[in-house]
């Protein structure tokens, strides 16, 4: 049941198909045939979801999302944890997920989830027929204009010109502390649990460490 309605979520949200690095497409039942797993888990359901994040989801020819349905020992329950790249992790779309997951692992027939949400590549096709080439150029002598006196972060009261032209020092970075940045950066991940049951907790590895719930 857990991979017929795995390739039910698929389909409706195109991120969900993209496949790492070249981010193709691919069928939602090839995906979901790469993401599901089964464990039994004999700790807290969060270290779990942790150990998921952090092992990471960028996998040559794999999706950026991983689903693990999970039997804890006590108490003895189910879950279905299903963790996410930061690519693919928006706010927004983590809202419309956590939602639609929470339905679909309900007992019962499948849940009519209503219309499926905009996909990208229709957003971007309607956004490129409706604009030609002049409507471009004129946005972005708009916003050439309206960013001309910004320092980006720099002292405001040094010029833009000076600012640019002046020597910027590098803090000096040595092999650890690059190591160490990168493996933050990449920890930086979502993960939602979806309890068998009409309740659904989500949470972010590396944002907090309390739980929190949508129904």
């Amino acid at each position: 049941m857990l991979v017929a309605r795995l390739a039910v979520l698929a389909s409706r949200h195109e991120a969900l198909r993209l496949l790492w690095p070249d981010l193709s497409a691919a069928a939602p039942e090839t995906v979901v045939d790469a993401v599901a797993g089964a464990d039994t888990h004999a700790g807290d359901i969060g270290s779990f979801a942790a150990e998921l994040a952090l092992a990471g989801y960028r996998r040559a020819g794999k999706p950026l999302w991983r689903a693990r349905l999970v039997a804890t020992v006590q108490p003895q329950q189910q879950y279905v944890v299903m963790g996410l790249d930061r690519l693919i992790s928006d706010p927004w779309s983590l809202h419309v997920l956590a939602q639609e997951l929470c339905m679909l692992c309900q007992a019962g027939p499948p849940p009519d989830l209503g219309p499926a949400p905009a996909q990208f590549g229709a957003a971007l096709a309607e956004r490129a027929g409706g604009s030609d080439e002049s409507d471009a150029r004129t946005e972005r002598l708009h916003w050439r204009r309206q960013l001309a006196g910004a320092n980006f972060g720099a002292d405001p009261r040094v010029p833009r010109a000076a600012a640019t032209t002046a020597r910027i020092r590098r803090v000096p970075l040595t092999v650890a502390d690059e190591h160490a940045m990168v493996s933050l950066a990449s920890a930086y991940r979502t993960t939602l649990l979806a309890r068998l049951s009409p309740r659904c907790t989500w949470f972010g590895a590396g944002r907090s460490t309390r739980p929190k719930r949508c129904s």
